[in-house]
């Protein structure tokens, strides 16, 4: 009996990851390309099972036009 399901054919994440951060240097705004980069490569380290199910907050926002990482001052109840 033959499976009657497809077999999908899916390029390797990194061969992929190589046309993506070509693209990326080769059509990214000026300012941006370098923060774009990064953010790929940073993707690329995190495991493909941890896919994020909610889109950037407004601190991702802000930190994403202001082209710098993001940083959050917090104060504990004890004071430290």
């Amino acid at each position: 009996m033959l499976d009657a399901r497809k077999k999908v054919h899916r390029i390797p994440e990194v061969v992929s990851l190589v046309f993506i951060a070509r693209y990326v240097s080769d059509h990214g705004y000026d300012g941006y390309k370098a923060l774009c980069q990064r953010k790929l490569l940073q993707s690329a380290r995190v495991e493909s099972n941890l896919a994020r199910n909610y889109p950037p907050c407004l601190l991702e926002w802000r930190s994403n036009r202001k082209r710098v990482n993001m940083a959050l001052t917090t104060e504990c109840a004890d004071g430290m």
